[in-house]
């Protein structure tokens, strides 16, 4: 922290700024050294078990760093789980029930379906015919990813 705003104490503020941001890389790199070394002698030894442990990891250890904010009515941050979560219930608890704390309402509309528009579900000879009448005996559909793909009869 600067006491005086010269040129002097500003250049020094600056070389210790960057002798600090330095040594930070150079830990970095000898981390990461020591890291690929200890992956490497995990192969080499045919420690397989040991190999993939590490290598799992080293990427959980980047998602456990990530930190989840959120802000609060007065537009202040919530650091804890615990505090975010009960944020969140409020959060929804707002949007559903409303501000008069009673339940929205969904207006009917074109896609409302009454009891005289419900039509029959197809019959298993129905389903049969249809999927006979597939090219090469493949239908097309989505999977759990979201992925096209071909679903065998």
């Amino acid at each position: 922290m600067l006491r005086r705003n010269t040129e002097e104490s500003r250049s020094q503020h600056q070389k210790c700024g960057n002798k600090a941001k330095k040594t930070c890389r150079q830990k970095k790199r000898e981390g990461i050294q020591t890291r690929i070394q200890q992956l490497d002698n995990s192969y080499t030894t045919k420690q397989t078990r040991e190999f993939y442990q590490n290598i799992k990891g080293s990427k959980r250890r980047n998602q456990e760093n990530k930190l989840i904010f959120c802000k609060d009515k007065q537009d202040q941050l919530l650091g804890s789980m615990q505090e975010s979560l009960v944020r969140w219930a409020e959060y929804f608890k707002e949007v559903f029930e409303g501000e008069g704390n009673e339940p929205h309402k969904i207006e009917e509309g074109w896609w409302a379906i009454g009891e005289d528009d419900q039509e029959e579900p197809p019959t298993k000879q129905e389903i049969q015919a249809i999927i006979e009448n597939f090219k090469s005996n493949k239908a097309p559909g989505e999977n759990v990813e979201g992925r096209k793909t071909r679903i065998r009869k």
